[in-house]
Parts: C-alpha cells; sequence; structure tokens
C-alpha cells in the first residue's frame, strides 16, 4: 500500500469539508500570512484530523487511502473549529454513517463518496452547496426530507389501474387531425395528384425542366407520398419507372376521393381519446412537438410507440400522452387540454425537429418551470449533431429556474428512442447515476460545477454557480419572507 505524509492527508481531508462547506476556508494561504486566531482554529483542526486518523506524531506516514474514524462528535468539532454550525445526528448519520445505503466514511476514498453524494443531493435540490447545508444541518428526520430522492423498485412506480385504452388510427391519417396540415386536405392531394400527372409527363416525352424548383413547390405533396407509401418520388425519378409513377397516382386518387370520410373517423375516434386522456387517473409522460406537415404526425406517432413500447420502460405500464392521438374542434380548448396534460405529466419529452416554435419552446420551459425532468430528443444524423450540441451546451432554453425553488434546471439529450425510454426508466425509479463536473476544467471563464447524467445523455441537469456574490445575492434575494415561510426555508 502506498504511503503519503501526514500533512498531504490532512490537506485532502480538510478539501472534503470545504466541499462540504461550499466555500473555501482553510486552504490557500501561507503561514506567515495567519493571524493568531487562524493558527488556533488550524491547530484545532490538526488536533481533530489527527483523532480521525488515530495517530498522534506530525510527521507520521500513512496510507494514501486511511482507515477513518469519522464520528457525529468528531464532525461537529471540526465544523465548530471553522466557525460553522454542528450537524444533527441525523443528518451525519444520512450522509456518513449508512452502511445499507453504501454510504460510510470508514477511509477517505469513502469519504469522498460521501461527500459527493452530499454535493449531488445540494444541486437536485437545493442550487447551492452552502444552502444545501443551511437547510439539512439542523434537520431531525434527513431521510423523511429527501424521501422522494430514493431510489424505487420498479413495483413502486408501475401504473396497477390499467394503461389508458386509446382507439388506434391509422397513423398515415394522423395528419388529417392537424390544425394546419389537416386544415384542406383534398387541395393537398389534388396539388399531389397534379405534382404525379406532371412527373408522368415527363417521363412520357422524355422533356427536362428545372428540378430543384419543381421539389421546392411540390415539397408537400413529396411528403404525402411518403406518408402514405414511404416513397420518396425524388428519388424513384431517376430510374424512369413510369409505371411506378401511374401506380402511385392512381393510389392517390382513390385517396383523394375517401378523404373526407377517413378524416370524420379519424376525428371522432381522436375526440374520444382526449376524452380518456382528460379522465385518466395518472398522466405519467407528456409528448411536445410541433407537427406542420403529414411526415411531422407519422414519425411523432412511431417515435412515441417506440418509446412507450421499449422493453425497458413498457413494464411500468405508463400512461403517455400521445398529441397525434388527441383533437378536439375548439383550438383553444385545444390549449388548455395540452397545458393540463403538460401539468399532470411527472416528465416532458420534447421533440427537437429542424425549426423550433413558439409552442413548443413554451411547453420545454414551463415543465422546467415547474420542476420536472424534460428529455430533448433530437435524432441521430450529421445533419442533426450540431442542433443536439446546441441544446446541450448553448441553447437558451436549456437551462431554467424551477420557479418555487430557485434551482436550476436542464434539459436531457438522447439521440434514439431507446435511449429514451431506458433514461425515462432511471427518472422514474430515481436511478440515475451523476458526476460532478467542474466548468473551469474546460473553460478558464466558466465559473459552474454541473451535474451532469453520466449513462445516456451526457447532459448538464443542473448547475451551480462559483460565483460568490451572485450565489449570495441569489438565495438572499430570491424569496421574500413570505415565499420562505411557505417553502419552509431557514434564514
Amino acid at each position: 500500500m502506498e504511503t503519503v505524509a501526514y500533512e498531504t492527508i490532512k490537506n485532502q481531508i480538510i478539501a472534503e469539508f470545504e466541499k462540504i462547506i461550499g466555500e473555501p476556508s482553510l486552504i490557500g494561504e501561507s503561514e506567515k500570512e495567519k493571524s493568531d486566531l487562524d493558527m488556533y482554529h488550524l491547530s484545532a483542526i490538526d488536533e481533530v484530523i489527527k483523532e480521525m486518523l488515530q495517530i498522534k506524531a506530525d510527521r507520521a506516514i500513512v496510507p494514501n487511502d486511511p482507515v477513518l474514524h469519522l464520528t457525529h462528535e468528531r464532525m461537529n468539532k471540526f465544523m465548530l473549529y471553522i466557525n460553522k454550525q454542528p450537524v444533527s445526528k441525523s443528518f451525519f448519520d444520512y450522509f456518513f454513517n449508512s452502511p445499507k445505503a453504501q454510504r460510510k466514511a470508514s477511509s477517505l476514498s469513502k469519504f469522498r463518496h460521501c461527500v459527493n453524494y452530499f454535493r449531488i443531493v445540494a444541486m437536485l435540490r437545493y442550487g447551492s452547496f452552502k444552502r444545501a447545508l443551511v437547510e439539512l444541518s439542523k434537520e431531525d428526520d434527513v431521510p423523511a426530507i429527501l424521501k422522494d430522492l430514493e431510489p424505487k423498485s420498479p413495483d413502486e412506480i408501475k401504473n396497477t389501474e390499467g394503461i389508458i385504452q386509446i382507439d388506434e388510427i391509422p397513423s398515415d391519417d394522423l395528419f388529417l387531425l392537424g390544425y394546419i396540415a389537416g386544415t384542406e386536405p383534398e387541395k393537398v392531394y389534388e396539388k399531389t395528384i397534379s405534382m404525379l400527372q406532371t412527373l408522368v409527363g415527363v417521363l412520357e416525352k422524355g422533356d427536362t425542366f428545372p428540378m430543384d424548383t419543381f421539389w421546392t413547390e411540390n415539397d408537400l405533396p413529396r411528403q404525402l407520398i411518403m406518408n402514405h407509401f414511404s416513397e420518396d418520388v425524388r428519388k424513384i425519378l431517376p430510374s424512369k419507372n413510369i409505371e411506378k409513377f401511374k401506380d402511385l397516382l392512381k393510389k392517390t386518387e382513390q385517396l383523394k376521393s375517401s378523404c373526407k370520410l377517413r378524416q370524420e373517423l379519424a376525428k371522432k375516434k381522436a375526440i374520444s381519446n382526449t376524452h380518456r386522456y382528460l379522465t385518466a387517473h395518472r398522466i405519467d409522460i407528456y409528448f411536445a412537438t410541433s407537427m406542420r406537415n403529414p411526415m411531422d404526425f407519422l414519425e411523432m406517432n412511431k417515435f412515441v410507440e417506440r418509446v412507450m413500447k421499449d422493453p425497458s420502460l413498457a413494464p411500468l405500464n405508463l400512461n403517455g400522452f400521445d398529441p397525434t392521438l388527441s383533437y378536439t374542434n375548439d383550438l383553444r380548448a385545444k390549449g388548455l387540454i395540452e397545458c393540463l396534460m403538460l401539468k399532470r405529466s411527472k416528465a416532458t419529452v420534447y421533440v427537437a425537429g429542424e425549426t423550433d416554435s413558439l409552442g413548443k419552446d413554451s411547453e420545454l420551459a414551463t415543465t422546467l418551470a415547474q420542476g420536472k425532468p424534460t428529455i430533448v430528443y433530437v435524432p441521430e444524423g450529421e445533419t442533426f449533431n450540431k442542433r443536439a450540441d446546441t441544446f446541450r451546451i448553448r441553447h437558451p432554453l436549456g437551462m431554467q429556474i424551477e420557479l418555487s425553488t430557485g434551482v436550476a434546471h436542464g434539459v436531457l439529450v438522447v439521440r434514439t428512442p431507446e435511449q429514451c425510454a431506458r433514461l425515462l426508466f432511471d427518472i422514474f425509479t430515481n436511478n440515475m447515476e451523476f458526476e460532478i463536473m467542474d466548468g473551469e476544467q474546460s473553460d478558464s471563464n466558466d465559473e459552474n460545477y454541473y451535474l451532469i447524467e453520466k449513462n445516456y445523455s451526457k447532459s448538464p441537469y443542473r448547475i451551480v454557480t462559483k460565483n460568490l456574490l451572485l450565489n449570495n445575492c441569489f438565495w438572499n434575494l430570491y424569496f421574500d419572507g413570505k415565499e420562505k415561510a411557505k417553502n419552509g426555508l431557514k434564514g
């Protein structure tokens, strides 16, 4: 076993206590610069650290991961020596003496593990290490206060009352429910028929014309063909397969003739689905998106289905609100319905497209402001890589304050439906894994600590500023007296 000088271990223990109190106070000054009072404190601190290590000699050589005899009494001696309030027995036991939770500070490395867990809790719930210590250190039942952070078994979360029974609607007819895409579907079919007739004519005559302009003018008809037949006419054209285009033309004409009837049936089923969503005993997940064209509806529906039926999430029997299967004739009522679904849900999945929309961005910001987990799904592919990085690092809505607590919440970016499902499972069962990243390690101007979700998103889930003035002003001025009393805050 490697050994080091006692002074090295002492400084490492002090550094861990500094992480608990949330401010540097003991390291970094030379002995000559310290006042007599400082020297007294250092002597007292030296005494209690030697008690923790159970050594007496000043120049002792100790293991680099020594056994640590940290007790409640010794922790409070240390806290008093550095002019901080002592901590309750419940606080000490929860963070530093919980063998069942694998948190027992019986060595220096295990002490670091305990301190790291305290800091994770501080970032998750309090937005400040110092504030977390102030709020929790005097509590007599810390486990009860932090109960909602403890891991839960799938059986505890499972929806035992059954999933909402939704009327199925053909996925390629979902766009008929759109307030934009489904407004005048017959005209869209007419334009699609015209496009196909033009292409058949071009192929029969061997003509050429400006295709770039043609595809720009016929983007919606092209998407309608993809929606119904999974065929991209732009890619078929070079094959000059006239019969293929004639077949698509015939099928599209048939779809146009049945359009009105199919739309009426889809709306009837979607209105019934809306009633079931409204009266459901629980809504677990809200799926947010912006649907402007037929393919948006189709792709959104397939994404929701893949997430909810994923083997990692399906056993929980969660209820997800799928906006592609819901409809009401009153557009304003539709907005109110979605607001209610957003409020009742426990998590939101924001499906990012090539562009943002006011409605979708509002839903993202609202979820964060409520303090609920928000996942942003950005599809895989080079064209979306920059967009994923934007949401993860630079998007103005990527970090928002939970209004009731002042804690800064970040979005969790995923790139596949499978990642989304697994992350949702971890969210609902409280099994997310985190690491704390110091922003200054990658950017000298970044004065923040980030709580990074480790497994699926690698995204900053919480943020704590190192700026002492900002930290002090924020937590002293964010809440007024009534809000402090309402939230049970001290000071």
